[in-house]
């Protein structure tokens, strides 16, 4: 009878026990890690979490800031730099530094700058030769001792898109950036005030304005045909003829040393690039705006009345670029847009533009 419970109680008993136990054990290593679970889930879903998770975050990659990614197909990544930590030792390893910029970018002062560090006349001799391909032998041979600092606005995306594929291993590009609605305005007031009321003309139709006793009155419909429509002078170097499908696919293609920086930091541009250039040169501050003479209004076309300029170009602001089709055939405006997000919200307002090129 014993023997009989033994073999039809115990033992069974015994056997359930152990095979539970082993499930158990099991399972539990599926749950650390130990083996993938067959749940009919892939591991890119895993993935995919991983992912969303990074796009709601700032993380840090080799100690340096990473703006989020916007969207799951967006293929940069910008590093936000700073000036103490990266600026001035990237430009320390440089032997040769170019600085451009579109107008109305803080240009005038750079150039100045450069003309300054370099201690030669070849900044004004080979103003913006980089937009110029047929000054660029001349500057070559112009001098045994070429400058090390080069400054020059950019017209559109063919010049700075021949730099960055022909520029060395130890040239570094600074690209300094403002917002494209920010710049048309300021490029405005400055046709405004220092060439149609300031004599700066350079073939402008001057007919539209009208200066007397030290007071200058522009038609408000002849600035508007005449001028900004057709992007005359400074409104057409553009941040939007710039940041071209062409230029993103210059720097994916050919990954060149390139930094971009909000034209607010221009000062310490300069104080990073002297302190290796040149240390005995300050930063230059120029404004050609501070030469304007007359006081300059807008005379409505619907009641005749008179607005000062910059009064005139806030009041159109949301609605210039809009009306007159300015950015008609421009190309690649969500890169430009996630670029400056990422650029304005850096501590420095400085990042170091990086794509997937095998995407």
């Amino acid at each position: 009878m014993d023997r009989k419970f033994l073999l039809v109680v115990i033992l069974p008993g015994l056997l359930i026990l152990v095979v539970f136990s082993w499930f158990n054990i099991i399972g539990t290593n599926f749950s650390n890690g130990v083996a993938p679970a067959d749940t009919g889930e892939s591991e890119d879903d895993d993935i995919m979490q991983q992912e969303v998770h990074l796009r709601k975050n700032y993380y840090k990659q080799d100690g340096v800031k990473v703006g989020p990614i916007t969207d799951q197909k967006s293929t940069e990544i910008n590093k936000c730099i700073t000036f103490d930590d990266h600026i001035e030792q990237m430009i320390a390893d440089t032997n040769q530094v170019f600085v451009t910029m579109p107008a109305k970018a803080a240009g005038s002062s750079l150039k100045l700058f450069a003309s300054a560090c370099n201690k030669s006349v070849h900044q004004n001799e080979f103003d913006n030769f980089i937009n110029r391909p047929h000054l660029e032998r001349k500057f070559l041979t112009s001098s045994y001792e070429l400058p090390k600092v080069v400054a020059s606005h950019v017209y559109n995306d063919e010049g700075i898109s021949d730099l960055m594929r022909d520029m060395t291993d130890k040239s570094l590009l600074i690209y300094i950036h403002r917002h494209e609605t920010d710049r048309l305005l300021s490029s405005i007031i400055h046709v405004v005030r220092a060439r149609l009321c300031g004599g700066f003309s350079h073939g402008l139709d001057t007919s539209i304005a009208t200066i007397t006793n030290g007071t200058c009155v522009v038609e408000e419909q002849g600035l508007v045909d005449k001028i900004i429509a057709p992007k005359k002078m400074e409104i057409a170097c553009s941040q939007s003829s710039i940041f071209t499908c062409k230029m993103f696919e210059s720097i994916k293609s050919n990954n060149p040393n390139i930094i971009i920086v909000n034209y607010k930091q221009a000062d310490r541009v300069q104080a990073a690039i002297a302190k290796k250039y040149c240390p005995d040169i300050l930063s230059r501050q120029d404004n050609v705006g501070s030469q304007r003479k007359a006081k300059s209004f807008v005379k409505l076309a619907s009641t005749g009345s008179l607005v000062e300029i910059e009064d005139w170009v806030q009041e159109k602001r949301d609605h210039l670029e809009w009306t007159l089709k300015l950015k008609a055939g421009i190309s690649c405006q969500a890169e430009t847009k996630r670029m400056e997000k990422d650029l304005f919200s850096c501590a420095d307002e400085s990042v170091i533009p990086m794509f997937d090129r095998f995407l």
